[in-house]
């Protein structure tokens, strides 16, 4: 089997188990993400955040973008214009719009140009940080063009995987990994790791 055959059905496999997750307890791990995020940036100098918006039963941010909302620290989504994501501050929950594939993407047009926290999805991670995505690379491009922004991985638990014959070069790990259970400090030179249980 091919590598790029292994990944699909990594993608396969990976996507059908956060499926499986029901509803409710989607709901509860995300608010416990949420909450953890809220106590990393409260105890952190961090004013701009990059989140996304839900899909396919991906960690729910909503709860954290209405806390910085009201802690005044700017917050960005992302926006796929030819082929490249870029970061667009949204201000409240109504400015948004159905974009690409049909995921809601911001309407404004004040675009990131500083740095920021990324807050970042995947159908996968491991415990050194390393991300299986969709497959577009656009997180992969925009992370390459950005290497010193800060990077949280905010994943459940169903989702660790073991990913190492996975990598490529260019692949960047987050720098910490979150899931509702547990806190992990990735390190990105592939060896050990430190988590904390919450």
């Amino acid at each position: 089997m091919t590598r790029k055959d292994e990944k699909k059905r990594l993608r396969d496999e990976y996507r059908i188990k956060r499926c499986e997750i029901s509803v409710e307890n989607r709901r509860e791990g995300s608010l416990k993400i949420c909450e953890t995020l809220m106590r990393q940036i409260s105890g952190a100098d961090i004013s701009h955040v990059c989140l996304y918006h839900a899909m396919r039963a991906e960690v729910d941010l909503s709860a954290l973008a209405g806390w910085l909302w009201e802690e005044n620290i700017a917050v960005y989504f992302p926006r796929i214009e030819d082929h490249v994501m870029h970061f667009y501050r949204v201000k409240s929950s109504k400015e948004f719009s159905e974009g690409f594939y049909g995921i809601m993407e911001p309407v404004g047009r004040e675009e990131l140009d500083t740095d920021a926290l990324i807050l970042v999805p995947g159908l996968a991670f491991d415990i050194n940080g390393y991300r299986l995505g969709y497959g577009g690379g656009y997180y992969d491009h925009f992370l390459k063009e950005h290497p010193c922004y800060p990077t949280i991985g905010v994943c459940f638990e169903e989702q660790i995987a073991s990913l190492s014959d996975m990598t490529e070069a260019w692949d960047r790990p987050v720098d910490l990994l979150i899931t509702p259970m547990r806190e992990i400090i990735c390190k990105k030179n592939g060896g050990t790791y430190a988590e904390e249980q919450l």
